[in-house]
């Protein structure tokens, strides 16, 4: 098994690898975003 036999859109021998890999990288994404909106939308200090 090879990255390209992985990535070949073609025959998806190992789809479950592949979505895998996209379902990670969503996740990542995600949690990257968060940790950006709550660093550039700091909260107030409390009265």
């Amino acid at each position: 098994m090879t990255w390209k036999s992985i990535f070949d859109l073609h025959t998806m021998q190992h789809q479950h690898i592949f979505f895998t890999y996209v379902a990670v990288l969503a996740v990542q994404a995600a949690y990257f975003a968060r940790i950006i909106y709550l660093w550039s939308h700091p909260k107030l200090p409390q009265a």
